[in-house]
């Protein structure tokens, strides 16, 4: 499977228009959109944020890494900017360059943008079949985003609640949200695994967000 995002944003379309990719959204040209990309970049961020009855909140990243990938070429630009954002401000002097298999676990070269994504989601945990979906139409009645919640067990999200004692379970899902490119090669634009749970009074928030963005593909 594959996932990726482009610069821009589509317009609203009707119920009747979207019911063509509510069961398919990932289709051959998205497919071929990604195979055919030469020029990526990729970020996944792990953060937590806490909400309490006073109106306080805060928000702490555990994981925030990106790279810029040229695929033709096979060079990148990596950047571990974790310890960076520790503060909740970023603190450029702490960001760190390093190489793209150090910050991600394995090594882009000779592989394509949906590829790449597909390490991304075996590295952090996100197994679950990106077909298998169901279309959100509250969000989209909301504010015309396009976003499919998967349907299978994804381990994730057992590992965003690992050794974690709650009163309560909010919400627990893994989506994407899928956007058209300037070419009208609908996309998958991100995905997201997401927990909220409250302990006490305080309301916590575990979020997995995982990006690619397309700078070059065939339709371009």
């Amino acid at each position: 499977m594959l996932l990726g995002t482009i610069s821009g944003c589509g317009k609203k379309e009707s119920k009747e228009t979207i019911k063509v990719s509510e069961d398919n959204p990932i289709t051959t040209e998205c497919e071929n959109y990604f195979a055919n990309a030469n020029h990526i970049s990729v970020s996944v961020v792990k953060r937590t944020e806490t909400n309490d009855l006073d109106g306080n909140s805060s928000m702490t990243y555990e994981k925030y890494v990106t790279s810029d990938i040229n695929l033709k070429d096979e060079t990148d630009s990596t950047f571990d900017s974790t310890e960076a954002l520790a503060s909740g401000e970023l603190i450029e002097d702490k960001i760190k360059e390093l190489s793209f298999k150090e910050v991600f676990g394995f090594d882009y070269k000779g592989k394509s943008a949906d590829g790449i994504f597909n390490g991304l989601m075996e590295s952090n945990g996100m197994d679950t079949n990106l077909k298998d979906v169901t279309f959100d139409d509250e969000t989209y009645d909301a504010n015309g985003r396009k976003l499919y919640v998967l349907n299978g067990e994804s381990s994730v999200l057992k590992s965003l609640l690992k050794d974690t004692k709650y009163d309560e379970l909010k919400s627990s899902k893994v989506y994407y949200q899928t956007m058209k490119t300037e070419a009208g090669v609908e996309i998958p634009e991100n995905e997201t695994a997401e927990v909220e749970y409250r302990i006490g009074d305080v309301t916590y928030k575990k979020t997995v967000y995982i990006e690619i963005t397309i700078y070059s593909g065939e339709e371009e």
